[in-house]
């Protein structure tokens, strides 16, 4: 239903409902719950679609026991990176998440963090203002909680301390993120001995160690406003396509793609993700940076 049709060489399957473990107060059960869903995830469709990769399904809130899960199936060819929910307890950069980072870390998988499940069970309100009372404010919204986590990884550290991993961002909006990178560099210029662990400006960390994805990409009043406000984030190296399939706003590659300038539309169709997630596509040279 889409392989075909949009001719895709590799698909990374990401959890719906499954994201639910993750905030589960009982950590022993999000933990089974986990390694049920890993397993039924690889015998039910990547063992029998070679195009699909997939994501672990681990709970944060057991760290120990998710850094077991990643070594138990981690090194699979199935398996693309590790999965977190937006919604949680606890930022992802502090140090009790270390564990999941160190078993990362060794593998040289990805975190992807997708924003999901903001304000339920043990998991903190999508903003510091509460709970929104309409759909339409937490779609608006979801990218809050993603700033947070971003920010918590950069100031402590985490890719100084664990280098072979990496970080995607997905479906939290991208604009946002320019003005939090410009904040964090500001700040850290000003702040550096309370976060010594994050050696270099913040924003330099994104060529190496982080990536985004289109969906939902912004629709500004005109459509010249889109690709400068999107610099920022260097997006011909670190944009991946997303199709939010099978979701009512699922994004069609083609119009997509057609929004951003042409020379990032190689890079961000499908050379981008195929580095970050190590996929075995062949790789042209980097595009290189707009004059």
């Amino acid at each position: 239903m889409v392989l075909d049709p949009f001719e895709v060489t590799f698909g990374i399957l990401t959890p719906d409902e499954a994201a639910a473990f993750a905030i589960l107060p009982n950590a022993q059960l999000g933990a089974a719950l986990c390694r049920g869903y890993n397993d039924w995830l690889l015998t039910e469709w990547l063992e029998r679609e070679p195009r699909l990769r997939g994501l672990l399904v681990i709970p944060p809130q057991h760290p120990e026991a998710a850094a077991d899960e990643i070594r138990r199936l981690g090194e699979r060819e199935e398996i693309a990176g590790v999965f977190l929910p937006g919604a949680s307890r606890v930022p992802y950069g502090s140090p009790v998440h270390d564990p999941i980072w160190r078993a990362c870390d060794e593998l040289s998988l990805p975190v992807a963090i997708h924003t999901h499940f903001e304000g339920v069970g043990i998991a903190g309100p999508v903003t510091a203002a509460g709970m929104p009372d309409f759909y339409t404010e937490y779609h608006a919204l979801t990218g809050a909680g993603m700033l947070g986590h971003l920010a918590s990884v950069l100031c402590h550290g985490v890719f100084e301390r664990f280098p072979r991993t990496r970080l995607i961002l997905m479906e939290g909006g991208l604009v946002p993120f320019v003005g939090l990178l410009w904040r964090l560099d500001t700040a850290w210029r000003g702040c550096r001995t309370e976060v010594p662990h994050c050696v270099r400006p913040p924003s330099e960390y994104v060529h190496d160690h982080l990536a985004w994805t289109t969906q939902p990409l912004e629709e500004p009043p005109e459509e010249r406003l889109l690709a400068p406000a999107l610099e920022g984030l260097s997006p011909w190296r670190t944009l991946c396509f997303s199709s939010d399939y099978p979701h009512w706003d699922f994004d069609d590659p083609r119009q997509t793609l057609a929004r951003l300038p042409a020379q990032w539309c190689e890079a961000v169709a499908y050379e981008n993700a195929a580095r970050f997630f190590a996929l075995p596509v062949p790789q042209p040279a980097p595009t290189p940076l707009p004059a």
